[in-house]
């Protein structure tokens, strides 16, 4: 292009733009008036992809919110669960608070046992996860009660903690002041102690078991830490001052058909005791708790053998068991004996008027025809404060 014709025409652009005219927008109209299209946003097509924007950002917020929404949905609380029996045959006490999470964790609280026992102001909480052969739940402490659900409360510090198992296992140990694994750890198999596991704060640093010879034989230990040659009897000593000796002995008062407390912690608490009643040749089971037709209530208040009362307690506690068993089932073989694998026959008498009373009651309020039948049949009727006919 001569030079001349380009200065001329750069000119009449810098006026056209001085009057609001851009370049672009005069050589666009110049190529459409020649038929040429120039390639352009449409701006009909840019609010339709902004529509689509907003919309599929809406849809995501609403479903995100969704899944918080039924995530929050899985966690179930209830309050004031009545004892009942459950699964594997299991007693479960009463208790003010059950939380459910995801179908899988429970969780119970426990601050009053009514007539199950006295828990002397002492807050429990059993966490449970039922995917777990055999049912499997830890015990903990809780300073406080249940107020709202936290996914990360954490155990009272420096207290005692138990694990029991339906294998008729049972662990005890304490925790240090971050509420982790401490001490030793006492693993019992029914009322005989196995296996014992030294910790150190949250950390594993020694393993000891029983052998067949009834002798103590370390498996494993860390450098710098002394595993004990008999845990039961060191349990005590090493654990002092990380439990509380009262809730300890409130434990032991509470009396489960499988939960073993009196003759499982009770040797871990009172080791002395035990030691005296094996060189004295006696034995928890040859006293014979169970033959005796008064409540254990009176047995306690003439005994000066702790061991005696526990054990009597004990046995009159399993009683009950298996009847609140036979009452939940309606099924009298529970207690007739007629199964063997439910054990033998209970003897109703051996319990007191009062608790037989309120048994009565219950069966005739619940409509257990089966085992109001078995009972009159042995005397008893559904009437209060009468007892056995």
């Amino acid at each position: 292009m001569n030079q001349r014709v380009e200065n001329e025409l750069r000119s009449i652009l810098n006026d056209l733009e001085k009057i609001g005219l851009l370049e672009n927008e005069l050589i666009s109209d110049c190529l459409k008036k020649d038929g040429i299209r120039i390639p352009s946003l449409n701006t009909r097509h840019l609010t339709v992809l902004l529509g689509l924007l907003f919309i599929g950002l809406g849809y995501y917020g609403f479903f995100n919110a969704g899944v918080l929404y039924t995530e929050e949905e899985k966690i179930l609380i209830t309050r004031d669960i009545p004892a009942s029996v459950g699964r594997d045959n299991t007693l479960y006490f009463p208790a003010q608070v059950q939380i459910e999470r995801d179908d899988r964790y429970v969780d119970r609280w426990h601050w009053d046992y009514g007539e199950y026992g006295d828990l002397n102001g002492f807050i429990h909480r059993f966490h449970c996860d039922r995917t777990v052969q055999p049912l499997t739940v830890t015990c903990y402490r809780q300073g406080e009660k249940f107020k709202s659900y936290n996914a990360a409360i954490k155990p009272l510090p420096r207290s005692l903690a138990f694990k029991w198992s339906a294998d008729k296992s049972m662990h005890y140990g304490v925790l240090d002041g971050e509420s982790r694994n401490h001490g030793l750890w006492v693993k019992f198999l029914e009322d005989k102690a196995i296996e014992a596991e030294l910790w150190n704060n949250g950390h594993q640093v020694g393993l000891t078991k029983l052998s067949d010879s009834g002798e103590w034989e370390i498996q494993v230990k860390v450098k710098g830490f002394n595993m004990p040659q008999d845990p039961v009897n060191a349990w005590h000593k090493v654990n002092d001052g990380f439990f509380d000796i009262e809730y300890a002995k409130t434990l032991m008062n509470l009396e489960h058909d499988t939960i073993l407390y009196a003759s499982t912690l009770g040797k871990l608490i009172f080791p002395h005791d035990q030691s005296e009643n094996s060189r004295n040749g006696n034995s928890l089971k040859a006293n014979n708790i169970s033959q005796s037709n008064q409540p254990a209530t009176v047995q306690v208040a003439l005994s000066s053998n702790p061991w005696i009362d526990w054990e009597g307690k004990f046995k009159e506690q399993k009683r009950k068991v298996v009847l609140l068993q036979a009452w939940y089932h309606d099924d009298p073989t529970y207690i007739d004996g007629s199964v063997p694998r439910r054990g033998p026959k209970i003897d109703i008498s051996s319990l007191s008027n009062e608790w037989v009373d309120v048994f009565l009651q219950n069966c005739y309020r619940d409509g257990r025809i089966r085992m109001l039948e078995y009972l009159k049949l042995h005397g008893y009727e559904p009437i209060a404060s009468n007892g056995k006919k």
